[in-house]
């Protein structure tokens, strides 16, 4: 028997889930109380019951209690009792959760755990279809992630890059009308509401609203701006139009009072109207050196204008009574905090850290001494590669901001396919979140593809423990997760991945390997060819190992592929399909390290036609559409 001691849809739903995987483990009867700490007369402390997460299990012979600081805590403290009991959540999706026969009668579990992170979650991100997201909330929340964002108004451009079948010719388009997912993203909120999670919103796009344009992605747009519109726009090089076409990318005439008020009064409509909102994302432009430079603007910075309208914001949703957080946004032209103005209600905000430009070769660099911000040129900025000048920005703001910070990374959204094995990727977003305290960050939100367990789900599954818990070792979550994830052979399968993952070199293929221009054919370093093609006979001689590699596992994979387990055998199914296009892309950049461009485009080829005929097999692990995005464009620029 489960017992709720509180009342609300987030309890409801952890007893239902409670209940759902007792029975598919084979347990025989229990009594588990589920309520909020104060049901069982524990004190919650400084805990936040909004930001802050506590579970506390106290199970023995089957018999106690699973009690949280909010209700997605209860919730998480049901996926944490169940871990006990055996089951892992090793990928989102059908098949992706190991379930043991277990008796949980049997279980004694004693467990009482604050999330380290204040911030733990995703962005959508990629190619999705609506199965894909709301399979995405339920895994989030099993691993205890308390946070979810869907950008922009309409998230349309995401789902129309699958429905739309971009980048796989071999599909034929199935489109989506912006109704349709509009329709979408209520669905997801609602799943994002019955877990407790804070639900973030909006982002970039305000912009564009101020035009009357629904900012719904990068794609260009034909739009003849009235004159009213035109008055809105920045003003660059004399004229006031769209930026490149793009309305999201667009930046305004901030210093124009009427538009920075228009803006405001769209943001505060839509906090009042969208009261389920935890956090409402207020940021600016999605594209830099593109700032408004009329008289008005010529001679303030970015950010005292949008600090500006923040205290605008903040005015009228006090004054309309509404609490809604709102983030702001350290990214582009923004990385420069403000010189004159300043918040006046600093508790209204939190701030996100976003260095989109920075490096994946190396972590966080705590570091900072004898750098210096460099002075903000107007339209002429030049955003921070090094992670150190990254966090040299982040310390300046910091010093006239000191509410909650998280920051916004991108791991997950290009820089995971410049790591073929999924293995060393791991280590960096490892050291990143354990320097997080450090920095004053208290947690982290990745903006993602959404279909990121291919070909394991490692790193995904490192990141979420890690930000519950930052003093987890990476080699134990590695163990725990190939152990679950592929069975008995789990511990091959890790050491295949991570000797795969060391002999493409990440370094390498980020292109951050000390490249140069070539000058002489008996250079033997990192260097470019003529052809934009990264010549490397080191990384060469390393690739050139990974088909053989390849052979030699390939009979682990074939002896698994009917293992008893259904989660199990869907892991190997996914590796068997990883072996078939390894042995290309290891010829692809292998030649891409030997200079030969056209048979690096050659095997390239082949592994783009692969996982294109097979994307429906591939669908719920792989996004087609940005690795095609990412790793494509190294073989086909610059011929």
């Amino acid at each position: 028997m489960i017992i709720n001691k509180s009342n609300g849809e987030t309890i409801r739903f952890a007893n239902c889930e409670l209940s759902k995987y007792l029975k598919l483990m084979g347990s025989s009867k229990v009594q588990i109380e589920l309520g909020l700490l104060s049901d069982f007369g524990l004190d919650a402390g400084n805990l936040d019951p909004v930001y802050d997460d506590r579970l506390v299990v106290s199970v023995a012979g089957g018999k106690g209690y699973i009690a949280g600081s909010n209700p997605r805590s209860v919730l998480f403290g049901v996926y944490a009792f169940l871990e006990a009991c055996g089951c892992r959540w090793i990928r989102q999706g059908k098949d992706g959760d190991y379930i043991p026969q277990c008796d949980a009668a049997k279980i004694s579990c004693q467990l009482d755990e604050t999330a380290d992170l204040r911030y733990r979650g995703f962005c959508i991100e990629g190619a999705v279809t609506l199965e894909n997201m709301l399979d995405n909330v339920d895994w989030a929340a099993k691993m205890r992630c308390n946070s979810y964002f869907l950008e922009f108004e309409v998230p349309f451009i995401f789902f129309d890059r699958y429905y739309g079948h971009r980048h796989n010719p071999y599909k034929t388009p199935e489109s989506r009308t912006i109704p349709e997912v509009a329709a979408y993203s209520l669905a997801i909120e609602k799943e994002i509401n019955k877990r407790g999670m804070l639900y973030h919103a909006m982002g970039h796009g305000w912009t564009s609203k101020v035009l009357g344009i629904i900012g719904l992605g990068w794609d260009k747009e034909a739009h003849e701006l009235t004159e009213e519109q035109k008055m809105c726009v920045a003003e660059i090089n004399g004229e006031r139009k769209l930026f490149q076409d793009v309305p999201l990318n667009t930046n305004l005439c901030y210093g124009n009072p009427e538009v920075r008020t228009k803006m405001v009064d769209l943001i505060a409509a839509y906090a009042e109207e969208h009261k389920n909102v935890s956090l409402l994302h207020f940021w600016l432009a999605d594209d830099y050196n593109n700032q408004c430079e009329c008289e008005l603007c010529r001679d303030t910075i970015p950010t005292d204008f949008f600090i500006m309208m923040l205290n605008e914001l903040d005015e009228k949703l006090t004054a309309k009574k509404l609490d809604t957080k709102i983030v702001f946004l350290n990214y582009m032209e923004l990385l420069w905090p403000p010189i004159k103005e300043k918040l006046n209600n600093p508790d209204r905000f939190a701030m996100l850290f976003a260095p989109i430009s920075r490096s994946y070769s190396e972590s966080y660099n705590t570091n900072i001494e004898g750098l210096k911000m460099p002075p903000y040129q107007r339209n002429k900025t030049a955003l921070p590669r090094d992670v150190s000048e990254n966090i040299m920005f982040l310390r300046e703001w910091q010093k006239s901001f000191q509410g909650d910070t998280f920051t916004y990374e991108y791991h997950f959204m290009w820089d995971c396919y410049n790591d073929p094995g999924f293995y060393k990727m791991a280590d960096i977003l490892s050291q990143d979140i354990k320097k997080l305290p450090e920095l004053s960050l208290c947690g982290m939100i990745e903006d993602q593809s959404q279909r990121n367990f291919f070909p394991t789900g490692y790193p995904q599954y490192l990141y979420c423990k890690t930000l519950w818990d930052i003093d987890t070792q990476t080699e134990d979550i590695a163990k725990e997760y190939f152990c679950s994830a592929y069975g008995e052979d789990g511990e091959e399968c890790r050491l295949f991945m991570k000797t795969v993952s060391e002999l493409f070199d990440p370094v390498y293929i980020r292109g951050d390997k000390g490249i140069k221009k070539k000058t002489t054919t008996a250079d033997t370093g990192s260097l470019q060819n003529g052809n934009g093609v990264i010549v490397d006979s080191e990384a060469a001689e390393n690739i050139a190992k990974i088909p053989a590699l390849a052979d030699q596992f390939r009979p682990v994979v074939i002896r698994n592929l009917k293992h008893a387990d259904p989660a199990i055998r869907l892991s190997y199914e996914y590796m068997k399909h990883y072996l078939d296009m390894l042995v290309p892309l290891a010829y692809a950049f292998y030649h891409r390290a030997c200079g030969d461009a056209d048979l690096a485009l050659y095997y390239w080829n082949q592994v783009e036609t692969y996982v294109q005929i097979n994307e429906d097999s591939l669908q719920n692990v792989l996004d087609v559409f940005e690795l095609i995005n990412v790793i494509g464009t190294k073989f086909k620029e610059k011929r």
